[in-house]
């Protein structure tokens, strides 16, 4: 994937701000008010609320799984 490689989100990546509740169960990457991936990765089941991160920074989806197996 292009994205991975370039440190960016794909173009239309929506982001999500800390405190929100994760819209779905996902891995999630903070980027910068850039838009550039900052490397730090955490997993969110649906409906958790997404870590605090410093002023500016957002969460994107990187990877959704199916939430529904145990």
């Amino acid at each position: 994937m292009a994205a991975r490689n370039s440190g960016r989100p794909e173009s239309g990546d929506t982001e999500y701000p800390a405190g929100a509740a994760a819209p779905a169960s996902a891995a999630y990457e903070s980027v910068n008010l850039f838009g550039r991936r900052t490397g730090h990765r955490i997993t969110v089941r649906q409906g958790e609320i997404l870590p605090v991160l410093p002023r500016g920074f957002n969460w994107v989806i990187v990877e959704r799984w199916d939430d529904s197996t145990p």
